[in-house]
């Protein structure tokens, strides 16, 4: 799987220079997902290409990595809600689609802390000519590489370390109503108990879809961007316009079929030969 997924990555990077330099985003405070993104970093350097880290942390000790790959460090003061509400739970809470505004509105923070904290340091990173920016999906409104891609229109490439992202744009690409099929935030078990017969099993997908959008879209994309502005990027959108996302959502809702009694029928697969008794 990691040859795999080295080959796709390196395809998809093909237009990158010879000796290249690529700069690579994980999520604040979070060693795993740098680890995730680890096998791309490391291959990038074995096809000569020149691979920095930027990591902000707020462990006493930061990511070890090889020494293949230059890291830029930016230790930060914890905070207290992520702590707590993210991290401290990570293994006994069900999330919910609300902790994507969480997540990026603590992305938002750090990268203002950084540039107050560290002015110079980043100042080089953002004036620096990078030739690719790989960034972590968690931190995508927010993180370096997109920053970096909007104000020099850099190549990017957003590794999913966790399908959020990805999964919102599999729901809206289905090209059906999304009541189909149970919400990928429903609890866990939830999906199984999912029958598109029940009124109100289809209601709560509607509201789910919905919250989903708003807490993973549109949230972040208009008030979680202060570390946009302040380098300059005062309309900044990784999707396209909020309405027309909406109403692309509205269709794949198709909230009057789905309050309606749903018709439980079947086409049929062609004739098929009935056995007889002897």
């Amino acid at each position: 799987m990691d040859r795999f997924l080295s080959s796709l990555f390196l395809l998809l990077s093909l237009e990158v220079v010879s000796a290249g330099n690529v700069l690579f985003g994980g999520m604040h405070a979070s060693q795993s997902h740098i680890g995730s993104m680890m096998p791309f970093a490391v291959r990038m350097t074995q096809e000569n290409h020149s691979v920095h880290f930027l990591e902000s942390y707020t462990l006493p000790n930061s990511y070890r990595f090889p020494p293949c790959i230059t890291p830029h460090f930016f230790k930060l003061p914890g905070d207290e809600i992520y702590t707590r509400q993210v991290l401290g739970l990570m293994w006994t809470r069900t999330y919910d689609a609300e902790v994507m505004s969480q997540v990026y509105s603590v992305a938002d923070k750090t990268f203002l802390d950084i540039m107050k904290t560290y002015p110079e340091k980043i100042g080089g990173l953002l004036n620096a000519s990078w030739d690719l920016q790989v960034v972590d999906e968690l931190f995508g409104l927010t993180s370096m590489g997109l920053a970096l891609k909007h104000k020099k229109k850099n190549r990017t490439i957003i590794q999913s370390t966790t399908s959020t992202i990805n999964a919102y744009t599999w729901e809206m690409g289905l090209g059906r109503p999304l009541f189909h099929r149970p919400s990928l935030w429903f609890p866990n078990g939830g999906n199984l108990k999912y029958d598109v017969s029940k009124f109100f099993m289809r209601l709560h997908t509607i509201t789910t879809g919905i919250h989903a959008y708003v807490t993973s879209v549109l949230i972040p994309e208009h008030y979680s961007v202060e570390g946009m502005k302040a380098i300059g990027i005062l309309d900044f959108r990784s999707s396209n316009s909020g309405m027309k996302v909406l109403s692309t959502l509205l269709k794949r809702l198709r909230l009057s079929s789905s309050l309606r009694q749903f018709p439980m029928t079947s086409k049929p697969l062609g004739r098929v030969a009935k056995r007889q008794n002897p």
